[in-house]
């Protein structure tokens, strides 16, 4: 398991197998927990999208939350992260953020 903390809010995501399946559980400061999966991947492709599965915490998939996550590799050392947020089964709101290795 990988753990990921944003100081954007105070969220931590968490990312794990399922299986065979890649799954990642975000504790959102909207008080939800959404999972998603991984989706399909193309060995040379430089996206890796997550898609909505469940969540806990939530009274039912209209209420707000995360959605979808887009994580985009630029080289070895960037990459982007794109979440989509949905209410009443659209989405209303995308938030990018980019990363840069430390090294």
């Amino acid at each position: 398991m990988i753990e990921e903390h944003l100081s954007h809010g105070d969220m931590v995501t968490l990312y794990h197998l399922d299986g065979k399946r890649l799954m990642l559980t975000h504790y959102c400061v909207a008080q939800n927990q959404p999972r998603m999966r991984a989706m399909a991947y193309n060995e040379g492709d430089n996206a890796l999208k997550f898609a909505f599965f469940d969540a806990t915490n939530m009274p039912d998939k209209s209420a707000m939350h995360m959605h979808y996550v887009t994580f985009t590799f630029r080289d070895n050392d960037h990459f982007t992260q794109e979440w989509t947020m949905y209410q009443n089964g659209k989405s209303t709101m995308k938030v990018a953020m980019e990363f840069e290795r430390v090294k």
